[in-house]
């Protein structure tokens, strides 16, 4: 009798996943972190030493939240998966100003080119 109860059970697939329930911790965890990061980066609010260095990897951070909303969509975790792809547009809007450069004005100091001319007072 309680062998044809364990069959059903193993045919039926009714075993409870854990592993399932594992990534889909991890995958909000990473999702959650990198929105977190792209939430004080785009509102300014790096101060500190911890937080001025992880801005600084802003890119890295950047590949990290695609990698991650890909490998969410692929595990079918689609919430964390847009969390994580937000985070990463964030991230890339931030950095894309960068990757422009636009005209700077020309320098006048000590050093500056033309400064030469004009003697110094040392004094």
């Amino acid at each position: 009798m309680s062998t044809a109860v364990g069959i059903e059970q193993a045919e039926s697939g009714d075993r409870p996943r854990p592993k399932r329930r594992r990534r889909r911790w991890f995958s909000w965890t990473v999702a959650v972190l990198l929105a977190v990061w792209a939430v004080i980066r785009a509102g300014g609010w790096e101060q500190g030493t911890l937080l001025v260095q992880l801005v600084t990897v802003t890119p890295y951070g950047a590949a990290l939240a695609a990698l991650t909303a890909l490998v969410a969509l692929l595990r079918r975790n689609r919430w964390a998966a847009l969390i994580a792809a937000l985070a990463c547009a964030a991230m890339v809007a931030a950095l894309v100003p960068r990757t422009f450069a636009a005209e700077q004005p020309a320098a006048g100091g000590p050093g500056a080119a033309g400064a030469d001319d004009q003697p110094v007072h040392q004094g």
